[in-house]
């Protein structure tokens, strides 16, 4: 969105920079992870996808228990 001249930082950059793991779609794509008990989300329009990832989160939780 050509924010850069505004915002002191990206996330992504910033995330590379510490050494964290970064992944990404093409942009305004559909796009969610997992990662324990985390779910994200790319953009708005990854909002289904998160849904249905953190409603498999939780059933898998709740199978899990005794």
């Amino acid at each position: 969105m050509k924010l850069t001249e505004v915002v002191p930082f990206l996330v992504e950059d910033e995330l590379k920079r510490i050494g964290g793991l970064y992944e990404k779609a093409a942009d305004w794509a559909p796009f969610a992870l997992v990662d324990g008990g985390v779910v994200t989300g790319q953009n708005p329009a990854s909002s289904i996808t998160a849904a249905k990832a953190l409603v498999q989160l939780l059933a898998a939780r709740k199978a899990a228990q005794p």
